[in-house]
């Protein structure tokens, strides 16, 4: 069975998108996060820059899309063809242009739709900052609207895809692949649609951003062929992404799908509980032919009189042929009477269009698949009517052999867009491979100034090693030239002392142990004195005490230490051992006094006594 129910994608995603992009370079507009149509205007009658003038108008597209009414809308579109006769701008009135295209479009209104894409098209040419591809867009979905005139379909769609690619846009390369997909597929090209849709989808993995519709519109290839099981099973590998409210014009598509798969698979309760959710006012008139084709399908299956409704027979004679679309083409049960209604149309259409074929083109597939309907039906009612019909249906199926030139100029340019979705993946992958090389080369020179930071920071800890140890030395090296001083000192003396001892032992040979002694002693006295005065700087714990082994005393202040003169120390060191003051006088040939003085100057300057 054909399907005819593949739209081209969701005109609010895109012109979303597309304003988003516009606008990185426009100076930041007051108008973020405003959502209110009515607080936007008011910003913009106070300052009507062309930031706030642009978010006004993707404001009102969106409303156009989803508003019905055009008395409200049409309030704030008029309020942006105002600011294009002020400003005396074409891209203020290209976008009000645009606005009047899509609301035209959301209410079905095709001639108006078309009238204002014309007049959209008119302003592009006047302005250099006009975006082409979003008028080439809204143009050619103008022309997509019943009756639909395929060949300004591809035109601006084609214009549009071009463009795009020039650019290298690969948001909008997507969304006019998916269009394009949509279109081949009215006209029957299956193998080229395919193609189409199936590169659309290799973008939007790109692009990170596979939408809804371009997946129904894969799930349709799989009608062509009945391949029912296998539309139903890559439904529900995208269920949750295909789960849409069908009150929106972007869903209805999807959600139809969803119905037609259940009753292919003979699942009328399914079908049944999902038709019965949505009323015919309710879809769009681009939907509305599939929708009441899915109703006389169901009213077959289940025979409820509900889905032959007064409405549903008022709406059907408006769609002709079309409403064979999802029907099981069993003569036998189309001709129950209750289904009358449905040939008078379909054969008042099919005469229709005999007459004007020669001038108007038509779906050839769709109108040989309602002359087979036919020829059927009158097989033995009418031989006379079954012949005119056969006759019909050889010339048609023999003026197919002149669409092979047409044919094969939709192949080259579907070829064509293969090589350019191949260009684009092979960049994408180039540049992936780019980022992974930058990002490869970052951690490495990272790595390096790590390691040349661990290297500084360890040659650091070296060097402080390395003084350390030399100061350990230097210290170690003095306390051996102390040593080896103080070893020699005490050598020298020794060397005094011996000499001394023998000098006494011989005064005192001559003591005389019974006679009067006191000029021997006197002398002993002496002689001892001198000696003890003549030796001090040879007496180790004298003249070293101050540097014994790097301790200092803890009452000592170094600084003031080495202000002191050598006899001052020699008089600090001699009171350390526990000299009185008139033996150190003697000692060092001073007087007591000086000592005395000496000890006094030793504490105020903060040198302190045992």
């Amino acid at each position: 069975m054909k399907l005819n129910s593949i739209i081209p994608l969701v005109i609010l995603i895109w012109l979303h998108q597309s304003c988003n992009n516009h606008s990185k370079n426009e100076i930041s507009s007051e108008l973020k996060g405003i959502q209110s149509l009515d607080s936007a205007s008011l910003i913009l009658n106070k300052n009507p820059k062309k930031s706030n003038f642009f978010d006004f108008a993707r404001l009102v597209k969106n409303e156009c899309q989803k508003n019905h009414d055009t008395l409200y809308t049409n309030k704030y579109i008029n309020l942006l063809f105002h600011y294009g006769k002020i400003k005396k701008s074409p891209y203020c009135d290209n976008l009000a242009e645009q606005c009047k295209v899509i609301q035209q479009f959301i209410v079905g209104n095709t001639p108006q739709a078309r009238y204002w894409s014309k007049q959209a098209l008119k302003s592009t040419s006047k302005s250099e900052e006009i975006d082409k591809l979003d008028v080439y867009h809204i143009v050619g979905l103008s022309y997509y609207m019943p009756p639909m005139v395929s060949d300004s379909v591809i035109k601006y769609w084609e214009l549009g895809f071009e463009h795009a690619n020039a650019v290298n846009d690969g948001y909008r390369i997507y969304f006019y692949s998916n269009n394009l997909g949509s279109l081949f597929h009215e006209m029957n090209m299956e193998s080229i649609s395919r193609r189409f849709f199936l590169n659309a989808l290799e973008q939007a993995k790109i692009n990170k951003n596979v939408s809804p519709i371009l997946v129904n519109n894969i799930i349709n290839t799989f009608f062509q062929k009945n391949k029912y099981q296998e539309a139903l099973e890559y439904y529900e590998e995208y269920e949750t992404l295909l789960n849409v409210d069908p009150s929106n014009f972007e869903n209805q598509a999807i959600y139809l799908n969803k119905i037609h798969i259940n009753q292919a698979l003979n699942k009328p309760t399914a079908s049944d509980s999902l038709l019965k959710q949505i009323s015919i006012d309710q879809i769009h008139k681009s939907h509305r032919a599939h929708f009441l084709s899915l109703c006389i399908q169901q009213y077959l299956m289940t025979k409820d009189p509900y889905y032959l409704s007064p409405e549903i027979k008022q709406e059907a004679p408006e769609w002709g042929i079309d409403l064979i679309t999802n029907l099981n083409k069993d003569v036998a049960q189309l001709k129950i009477p209750e289904l009358a209604f449905v040939w008078e149309i379909i054969e008042k259409d099919v005469n229709q269009k005999l007459k004007s074929q020669n001038n108007a083109r038509i779906p050839k597939l769709k109108l040989l698949s309602a002359l087979k309907l036919l020829i059927k039906k009158y097989e033995y009612a009418s031989p006379i009517k079954r012949d005119t019909y056969l006759k019909h249906f050889a010339l048609i199926t023999l003026e197919g052999e002149s669409e092979k030139e047409e044919i094969n100029n939709h192949i080259n340019k579907i070829k064509k867009a293969d090589d350019l979705f191949d260009l684009i993946v092979k960049r994408e992958a180039e540049i992936k491979n780019q980022n992974a090389e930058i990002q490869k080369l970052f951690w490495g020179f990272g790595s390096l100034i790590i390691l040349m930071i661990g290297s500084i920071l360890f040659y650091q800890m070296r060097l402080k090693l390395r003084k350390k140890q030399e100061e350990i030395l230097l210290r170690e090296k003095d306390i051996l030239i102390r040593e080896n001083k103080m070893n020699k000192r005490l050598v020298e003396f020794s060397k005094e002392l011996i000499q001394f001892n023998k000098k006494i032992k011989s005064e005192l040979d001559k003591l005389n142990f019974t006679g009067d002694n006191a000029t021997f002693l006197t002398k002993f006295r002496s002689d001892l004195l001198g000696f003890i005065t003549m030796n001090l700087e040879h007496n180790p714990t004298a003249f070293d005490h101050p540097f014994d082994t790097g301790v200092k005393d803890i009452r000592k202040n170094n600084k003031i230490w080495e202000q002191l003169n050598k006899t001052e120390k020699r008089v600090y060191s001699l009171v350390e051992e526990g000299f009185k003051a008139n033996e150190i006088a003697r000692m060092l040939g001073v007087t007591t006094q000086y000592v005395y003085n000496v000890k006094t100057k030793l504490k105020n300057k903060g040198i302190d006594w045992r």
